[in-house]
C-alpha cells in the first residue's frame, strides 16, 4: 500500500477487498467492461504498479457511493442483482440464513427496502431464507437494523478469511490463549467485554502479577467480530522502534513491512486491535518514547482499538476506558487457591483464612501459595516458612505489613530457598530462555546429562514454570516474567559465579542447536523445516544477543552471540523479515567489531546492508557500510577486503551510483576469485572443514557476480549482465541455492526478455 500526492491510498487486491469486506473476486468483476454495459455506471477503475493491478482507495469510495444508488430511474424499473453480487452473497453467508442458519429456500433480502433505496449494493444485501425474509417485508418483525447487524457479522468473517489467506506475519504476534477455569472478576469482565465491542481504547492497570494479561485474554476469547490481535509482549522488544518495526512487518503486504507513514492505513483496514502487554516490564530505554508513540498512533486511527496493559500509571498513553485491577474477594481467592492444592479443602479454616489474607487477592502469590502448602504440610506450615525466610520486605526497606505489591516476592523468597540446587539452576536456565524450551529437550537433559526431570518437577510443584501446549502432544515450559526477574535478581547477587556458568551452559545449548540446523539441514528441501524452527527459537536467540549486548567485554560471548546471529540471516530472508533483522544485525555487527572479531563484523555489515535494502533504508545500510569501513582497517584478509568491496558495491547501487557499483563488484569479485582458486588448491588436501570452506567461497564468487549483474543491469547493458548471471549459478551451492536461485534466475529472464 502507497500514498499519493493527493494523500489518496493505493491498495493491492486483498487490501481493496479487506477494505469493502468482500472478496477479491467481486472486486475484478465490477472492473468488467460488461457491468458497466449492463448497469450504466461506468466500471470500477483500476491502476497498474509495477505489473499487479492495484485500486485507488478514493476510486472505491467514488463507486461504493455509485452503487448506493439509485439504480434505475422509478421503483417499478427494477433491474436483476447482478450475477456477481449473488455469487458473492452465497459465498458471503456460505449459503445459508444469516439468522436461522437454514440452507432452504435462501433468499436476498434488502437491508433497506428497494422501494426506499433503489441499490443493489452488495452490501445493502442480504441472504435470508424465506420465512426470515417475510418477517422482515410483511411482518416489520425482523428490523432493518438487525439485518444490518446480521451482514456486518458476516462481513467480519469474510475479512477474516480473507486475512487467513494473506496475512501469516499477524500469526507472530497472535494473543496467549486464554486459561481455564478463570476465577472472579466478573465486573471488570463485563467491563471490558463492554469497551472491546464499542471499539475504544483500553488501559488495564494493576500490580504485578494481579492477572492484567489475563483478563485481557478472556476478554478477546469472548470476542467474534473476526477483528484480528496483534498483541505485542513489550517485554520482548529493546525499543520503540522494534515494537513499531514487528508492527509494520505483521501488517504489511505479503509479510513485507509496511512504511512507517503507512502504519495507521493498514491497522485501519485490517480494523485491528493491538494490545501492548506489560509495558512496566520493557527494558526499553524509553518509556516516554513509547508513551508517545501510542499516542500518536492512536492519534492517526479511527477504527483501530488499542489496548494496554502496565503496572505503571500511564498518562500519555489515552484511554477511553480505564479498569484497574485490585486484588480477588475471598471467595474467589479461596477458589484459585483450591486449584493450586488439593489441601486447601482439608485445612484448618483460620490458618487457611490467615494464609489467604496474606495473599491479598492476587492471583500469582495465591498459585505460589498452594504449592507453598503443598510443600509445608498446609497454610499454618506455609505461613510459618514466610516469615522464617522473610517477615521484612526484602525489595522496599523499612516496610512492616504486607500488601499485594509484596508478598509475591515473600512467597518466591520462600519457594527460592526451599528448591534444591538443581531445580534452581534449571530455574537460572529458564529464566534465560524466555521464549521457552520443549520439554523432550528437559527430558533429554537439556541442562544437565543426567536429565531434568526431577527438577522440572520441583518447579512445577512451586508453580514457577508455566507449560504451554503446541498441539500433537507437544509442550514448551518457560518461567513468568515475575519469577523470571526475581530468580535473575537473586542469582546475580548471591551466586554470581554460578550463575554465569548456568548462563554459558545455556548460551553453548543454543548455540549447539543453530550448528546443527546449519550443518544437518543445508539442503533447498530442508530450508521451510529449518525456517520453522527458527521461529520457534528465535525469541531465545536474540536473548543470546541481549546477555551480549549487556556484556560486551566478554569476547566469549560475543563469539557465540554474533554466530547465532550471522545463521538467522536465512531465517530473516526468506521469511521476509527485512526491516526487524536489519536492526538485529546492525546491534551484532557493532557488538563484533568492538570486541575485535572482524571476520563476524565483516559478514553481520554486509547481512545488514542486504536486508536494509529490502527495506530501501538507506540509513541502516549507510551504518552497515560505515562497520564495513572499520573491517578493511583492521585486516588484510583478502576474503574480508572482498566483503568490504561488495558492501560498497551494492550500498553505491542503492543510491544510484551504478557505475561506482560496478566498479566495486568488479574489486570483490577479484578478490573472491583468488580466495577460491587458493581454496580449490588446499581441497586437494583432506584438511577438516575443506569442503565446506570451499562451498564458502563458491558462494562469495556468486554473490558478487549477482552484484556485478545488478549494476549492469541498472546501466542497461543487459547481455553482460546476463552472462554474470548465468556465471553465479555455476557458483550457487548449499543452502544458498533455496535463499538465492530463483532470484538469481528471475533477474536472468528480465534481461533475456
Amino acid at each position: 500500500m502507497e500514498a499519493d500526492q493527493k494523500h489518496d491510498v493505493i491498495l493491492n487486491e486483498h487490501e481493496a477487498a479487506l477494505n469493502w469486506g468482500v472478496t477479491p473476486e467481486l472486486l475484478f468483476n465490477y472492473t468488467r467492461a460488461r457491468f458497466a454495459q449492463d448497469y450504466g455506471f461506468g466500471s470500477l477503475q483500476t491502476l497498474d504498479r509495477d505489473g499487479r493491478t492495484c485500486f485507488s482507495r478514493n476510486e472505491l469510495d467514488r463507486f461504493s457511493l455509485v452503487l448506493s444508488g439509485p439504480w434505475s430511474a422509478t421503483v417499478g424499473d427494477r433491474p436483476a442483482i447482478p450475477t456477481a453480487v449473488i455469487e458473492h452473497l452465497m459465498a458471503e453467508a456460505r449459503n445459508e440464513c444469516a439468522r436461522c442458519h437454514t440452507g432452504t429456500a435462501v433468499e436476498n433480502a434488502h437491508i433497506i427496502a428497494w422501494a426506499i433505496s433503489r441499490s443493489h449494493h452488495h452490501d445493502n444485501l442480504v441472504r435470508v431464507c424465506s420465512n426470515c425474509h417475510k418477517e422482515h417485508d410483511l411482518h416489520r418483525s425482523l428490523s432493518p437494523e438487525q439485518l444490518r447487524a446480521l451482514k456486518d457479522r458476516l462481513v467480519a468473517r469474510t475479512r477474516q478469511s480473507i486475512m487467513l489467506r494473506v496475512r501469516a506475519p499477524l500469526d507472530q504476534l497472535r494473543p496467549p490463549q486464554a486459561l481455564a477455569p478463570f476465577f472472579g472478576r466478573i465486573v471488570e469482565l463485563e467491563r471490558l467485554e463492554t469497551a472491546l465491542s464499542t471499539g475504544g481504547s483500553i488501559l488495564v492497570c494493576g500490580a504485578g502479577g494481579i492477572g492484567k494479561s489475563e483478563l485481557v485474554a478472556q476478554g478477546l476469547a469472548r470476542m467474534n467480530d473476526g477483528r484480528p490481535v496483534l498483541w505485542l509482549d513489550v517485554e520482548r522488544f529493546s525499543s520503540v522502534g522494534e515494537i513499531i518495526c514487528a508492527l509494520r512487518t505483521a501488517v504489511g503486504p505479503e509479510g513485507v513491512a509496511c512504511s512507517q507513514a503507512g502504519l495507521p492505513a493498514h491497522l485501519e483496514l485490517l480494523h485491528a486491535r493491538v494490545v501492548l502487554d506489560g509495558v512496566e516490564r520493557s527494558s526499553l530505554d524509553d518509556i516516554d518514547g513509547l508513551e508517545d508513540a501510542v499516542r500518536d498512533l492512536f492519534a492517526a486511527t479511527r477504527h483501530t482499538q488499542l489496548v494496554t496493559t502496565s503496572q505503571l500509571s500511564l498518562y500519555v498513553v489515552p484511554a477511553e476506558v480505564s479498569i484497574a485491577l485490585w486484588g480477588l474477594n475471598s471467595s474467589d481467592s479461596r477458589d484459585l487457591l483450591g486449584q493450586a492444592t488439593a489441601r486447601a479443602a482439608d485445612d484448618r479454616a483460620e490458618d487457611l483464612e490467615a494464609l489467604v489474607g496474606f495473599c491479598d487477592g492476587h492471583a500469582l502469590t495465591l498459585r505460589i501459595a498452594g504449592a507453598l502448602m503443598d510443600a509445608y504440610g498446609g497454610s499454618a506450615g506455609a505461613l510459618a516458612a514466610i516469615r522464617r525466610h522473610g517477615a521484612a520486605c526484602v525489595r522496599i526497606p523499612g516496610r512492616r505489613h504486607q500488601n499485594r505489591r509484596t508478598s509475591l516476592e515473600e512467597c518466591l523468597d520462600v519457594a527460592y530457598a526451599a528448591l534444591g540446587d538443581d531445580a534452581r539452576t534449571l530455574l537460572w536456565a529458564l529464566s534465560n530462555a524466555p521464549g521457552g524450551v520443549y520439554t523432550f529437550y528437559l527430558d533429554e537433559g537439556w541442562l544437565n546429562d543426567a536429565g531434568d526431570a526431577d527438577a522440572v518437577a520441583t518447579l512445577r510443584r512451586w508453580h514457577l514454570t508455566r507449560e504451554r501446549s503446541i498441539g500433537d502432544g507437544v509442550a514448551r515450559l518457560d518461567v513468568l516474567a515475575p519469577v523470571r526477574h526475581f530468580a535473575i535478581a537473586r542469582a546475580q547477587s548471591e551466586s554470581l559465579s554460578d550463575y554465569l556458568v548456568i548462563v554459558g551452559r545455556v548460551v553453548q545449548n543454543f548455540e549447539s542447536w543453530v550448528a546443527v540446523m546449519e550443518l544437518q539441514y543445508d539442503t533447498p528441501e530442508a530450508t521451510p523445516y529449518v525456517l520453522d524452527r527458527y521461529a520457534d527459537e528465535v525469541v531465545n536467540l536474540l536473548h543470546v544477543l541481549h546477555l551480549a549486548s549487556g556484556r560486551p567485554d566478554d569476547k566469549e560471548l560475543v563469539r557465540s552471540a554474533t554466530g547465532i546471529v550471522r545463521a538467522l540471516m536465512r531465517y530473516f530472508f526468506v521469511r521476509r523479515l527485512h526491516e526487524q533483522g536489519a536492526y538485529v544485525m546492525r546491534e551484532a555487527a557493532r557488538l563484533a567489531i568492538g570486541a575485535g572479531l572482524v571476520e563476524a563484523a565483516s559478514d553481520l555489515a554486509m547481512q545488514t546492508i542486504v536486508l536494509a535494502q529490502r527495506t530501501n533504508d538507506r540509513v541502516i545500510a549507510r551504518e552497515g557500510l560505515d562497520i564495513a569501513d572499520q573491517v578493511e582497517c583492521a585486516t588484510t584478509d583478502e576474503r574480508l577486503l572482498g566483503d568490504v568491496a561488495l558492501c560498497r558495491s551494492m550500498v553505491s547501487l542503492s543510491e544510484g551510483a551504478a557505475l561506482e557499483a560496478e566498479a566495486s563488484a568488479r574489486i570483490a569479485f577479484q578478490h573472491y576469485r583468488h580466495c577460491l582458486q587458493k581454496q580449490i588448491e588446499a581441497s586437494e588436501s583432506t584438511s577438516p572443514g575443506s569442503a565446506e570452506r570451499l562451498e564458502e567461497r563458491h558462494n562469495a564468487v556468486a554473490s558478487a557476480l549477482s552484484q556485478m549483474g545488478f549494476a549492469l543491469l541498472a546501466l542497461g547493458r543487459l547481455d553482460e549482465a546476463a552472462i554474470q548471471y548465468r556465471h553465479a549459478l555455476q557458483h550457487q551451492r548449499g543452502a544458498s541455492i533455496a535463499v538465492n536461485e530463483g532470484q538469481t534466475k528471475h533477474q536472468l529472464a528480465n534481461c533475456e526478455s
